[in-house]
């Protein structure tokens, strides 16, 4: 420079094969920068970051901190130059018998959950360590494979060693006991296999990976094959027909470098892909590019409507971790969580990451000072829902410290707190997954727990985690029984809807619900909560009754001796409301004069009977108190239609206001 300009240098650079850390800046504009950023990455450059003129020293600092030495497999930068250098005289007979004589190893490189940070699965990815040219990279041999007629060899062995190291990882853990660290489900975690457009004309292949299932014990629905989006388009006649049949084998399918190729989007949702996996070249470039940003915002858009699960790769700092979580992103990959790992070295990783959440999740917990605290009305009314929802004896919102389940609310015949080692919402904390167990006597691991041999003699469990904001496990909503039930997909989505009720319970005060006047749920209360609570009863199918009361004779005015009358009137008939209603499931001011009642399974006798009780209390509250003071309402009430019509204003049109004032 100034003879040359930046994209010439970019292109001498390549041409070297430098292996600079790179950093591009100017003051031209955020698209051209960016434009110059692929150029460099798809050159095959290592570009650290992009920084648009004007910028801090504080930015200029954290991408310089960011070009610290690197590692690349456990051996230098010097070293990896010098095998690529050496590479240019790679032998295919070199790589057929590497492959005979399993000279090649597969490292695992971990994906997490964006949401929760929680272990998902792993991608296998295969590494080469020459015996006189040192690391080999697999843009080098895996051309050479595919241009060798190697590529089918190569995928086998990657797969052979890839299973039989899935299989005694998975053993390893299921039976792990490690209280000090939160752990995923051995049986949920996923292995995914990168395979080369070649071996999509090669049926013979995928017979093979079928038969692997079987021997190594493996359910094909925890394979995910990885293909790039190139590699699919090229024949999408052929892919169709073969990745359909990998599903019905119960395969899952990700199209990987998404973004990047240049296919039609009608034929691209017609393939029965199961995960999209953005391009890490928008990932790394996302904190500095508005471009990127944009790009990955679509990408997880289009996937969340298809109902794929979406994962990022490439994710080097917790500000594009951040991003992508807030923008529903699933799955995270990346040197920010691991490095790929050789087999040995993935469980004493999990066991420090492990450690590490659960700090987090103790230290959310405490942040809320729940633990040990009062009652509170507002998560009571979730546990009362709870039991009327589900028609369980034993309902409970619990908290998770370290040695303890306490119940920050519960009905039953429950303890006020128990071990946590001997909870079953261990179980849903460790895996931070809904759970179900429909008889705890027919399984092994819950047949002699003490809560189940002992009283209260629990024979049915079914809970939901419940997050803090940063996503940590904190607790469980809970359900018990002292018999053997069973438990629909819709109740468990019911239950999980309540799990998130909770959760937003967590942050709000308690005088933000409440109407300073009579102290029951205010009208933003009723306007959110009641079609929460008609949507549950929905999915679990039971009918609703809703009560509508309205005051006719507050006569407000503008003088202070109006108002206080009016206030003494409502004051006192939310009060006898709440004392003929106790087992109502919602009970709520919905306006100036109208109160709302929302009750679960009504009962004929119990309905007959609160409205018998409301009618006398009133009656003696009018009889003692002044004439201007006397208390005039009518009733109105709506029951859910067999139809299925739960929704909140049809029943408010349908409550019949006309009866006559009681």
């Amino acid at each position: 420079m100034p003879e040359m300009d930046g994209v010439e240098v970019i292109a001498e650079l390549a041409r070297r094969n430098s292996q600079a850390k790179i950093i591009i800046t100017s003051g031209i504009g955020g698209r051209v920068l960016d434009a110059a950023g692929r150029t460099a990455a798809e050159r095959g450059l290592h570009i650290v970051g992009i920084l648009p003129k004007p910028f801090t020293p504080a930015s200029l600092r954290d991408l310089l901190a960011r070009c610290a030495p690197d590692a690349i497999d456990g051996k230098h930068v010097s070293d990896f130059r010098e095998a690529h250098a050496a590479n240019h005289k790679l032998a295919p007979r070199e790589l057929e018998e590497a492959i005979a004589t399993h000279a090649l190893h597969v490292c695992y490189q971990p994906k997490v959950s964006c949401k929760t940070g929680m272990l998902s699965g792993f991608e296998a990815l295969a590494r080469w360590t020459h015996p006189q040219r040192g690391i080999i990279p697999p843009d080098e041999f895996i051309p050479l494979a595919e241009t060798n007629g190697l590529i089918d060899a190569l995928t086998i062995e990657v797969m052979t060693q890839a299973m039989a190291w899935y299989r005694s990882f998975s053993t390893e853990l299921k039976y792990l006991e490690h209280p000090d660290a939160v752990l995923p489900d051995a049986d949920r975690l996923s292995l995914s296999v990168n395979i080369s457009a070649l071996s999509l004309s090669n049926t013979q292949i995928f017979d093979k990976l079928t038969l692997m299932c079987s021997e190594y014990d493996i359910e094909p629905e925890n394979l995910i094959l990885e293909l790039t989006e190139t590699s699919a388009m090229e024949d999408p006649v052929l892919s169709l027909e073969l990745l359909t049949r990998l599903r019905l084998r119960g395969f899952r399918l990700s199209i990987d470098d998404f973004g990047t190729g240049y296919s039609s989007m009608v034929q691209l949702v017609k393939l029965p892909f199961s995960e999209i996996k953005v391009d890490k070249s928008f990932v790394i470039t996302a904190r500095e590019s508005e471009e990127s940003r944009a790009v990955i915002k679509s990408i997880v858009s289009l996937g969340m409507s298809l109902g794929l699960i979406i994962t990022a790769e490439g994710i080097e700092d917790e500000d594009t971790q951040v991003f992508l979580r807030n923008i529903g992103c699933t799955l995270a990959q990346g040197y920010l969580f691991a490095h790929p790992l050789p087999g040995d070295d993935v469980m004493p990783w999990l066991m420090t990451r492990g450690a590490g959440l659960e700090h987090r999740r103790l230290r959310s917990l405490t942040t809320l000072s729940l633990l040990d605290s009062p009652s509170e009305q507002r998560f009571d009314a979730l546990i009362r829902l709870a039991n009327g929802l589900f028609d369980m004896p034993m309902s409970a919102f619990a908290l998770v410290d370290t040695e303890r389940l306490w119940f920050k609310s519960r009905t039953g015949s429950m303890p006020p707190a128990v071990l946590r080692a001997s909870s079953f919402c261990n179980y849903t904390i460790e895996r931070n997954c809904s759970s179900v167990i429909n008889d705890t006597l027919a399984e092994k691991e819950f047949a002699r727990n003490p809560l189940v041999v002992n009283a209260p003699h629990i024979r049915f469990y079914a809970g939901s985690p419940v997050h803090a904001a940063d996503d940590s496990v904190i607790g469980t909503m809970i359900l018990l029984d002292t018999r053997p039930r069973d438990f629909s997909d819709m109740e468990l989505e019911a239950l999980q809807k309540l799990a998130v009720m909770v959760e937003k319970e967590l942050y709000v005060h308690p005088d933000e619900r409440m109407d300073s006047t009579t102290r029951l749920f205010n009208h933003q209360a009723t306007e959110l909560r009641v079609p929460q609570v008609l949507e549950l009863a929905s999915l679990v199918g039971v009918p609703c009754t809703l009560h509508v009361f309205e005051v006719l004779n507050l006569e407000p005015g503008p003088n202070n001796e109006a108002g206080k009358k009016a206030h003494y009137v409502l004051t006192a008939f939310a009060r006898i409301l709440a004392e003929c209603h106790g087992d109502i499931d919602f009970l709520g001011r919905f306006d100036t004069d109208k109160f709302v009642g929302l009750l679960i399974r009504p009962n004929d006798k119990q309905e007959t009977l609160a409205r018998w009780k409301l009618t006398s209390a009133v009656l003696a509250h009018n009889q003692s108190a002044l004439p201007e003071l006397a208390i005039q309402y009518r009733l109105g009430t709506a029951h859910t239609q067999p139809d299925g019509n739960y929704h909140f204003q049809s029943l408010l049109d349908r409550a019949d206001l006309s009866r006559p004032a009681l």
